[in-house]
């Protein structure tokens, strides 16, 4: 995986995701910015 999708600011993926018309009943533009979250220690391993 690309490090640099952790980075993506919201108001981009909000801004695609309204470019190409996405609505889903689940995935939203902050849901996506949210799964790249880990927690400390797996950032720590990661380095």
């Amino acid at each position: 995986l690309d490090p640099a999708h952790r980075t993506r600011p919201l108001e981009l993926i909000q801004e695609r995701a309204a470019k190409v018309g996405l609505e889903t009943r689940y995935y939203t533009p902050a849901i996506h910015v949210a799964s790249f979250a880990l927690p400390r220690y797996i950032e720590r391993l990661l380095g």
